[in-house]
């Protein structure tokens, strides 16, 4: 969902509100969280989540490409915990649509040699 169809839906459910005042409301909100969780300060929403940030020690690391030991800094990140209602609604909905590639994964056929040399190699024992 984009944030024009955010300002659609809410522009639906409170009539007599015009899209720009919405915008300008939502553009708001945002900013002020974004400023809050900048600043370190956590955004606690009650019934939607939690915006929280973290401080990452430095660390050394491997550089794949280059072959080399790297220092990652210091440095802090951002991270979203939803609140247990929310969680709960999305764990329980039945509408969650996941996307996936369009192409069909095929299975390739097994060929009927390998499987006769593979029960050929793997000899049971006779029992008398």
């Amino acid at each position: 969902m984009t944030k024009l169809e955010i300002i659609t839906a809410l522009a639906k459910k409170t009539k007599g509100v015009d899209k720009v005042q919405i915008q300008e409301i939502l553009e708001s909100f945002l900013e002020i969280i974004k400023e809050r969780v900048a600043e370190g300060d956590n955004v606690y929403l009650r019934g939607f989540g939690s915006f929280i940030t973290k401080k990452r020690v430095s660390k050394m690391a491997q550089n794949i490409t280059k072959g080399e030991t790297i220092l990652v800094p210091e440095h802090h990140v951002i991270l979203f915990k939803p609140g247990n209602e929310f969680a709960e609604s999305v764990r329980y909905s039945t509408k969650i649509h996941t996307y996936t590639d369009n192409k069909k994964k095929v299975e390739k056929p097994k060929k009927e040699k390998a499987i006769k040399e593979k029960k050929s190699k793997t000899k049971t024992p006779k029992i008398d």
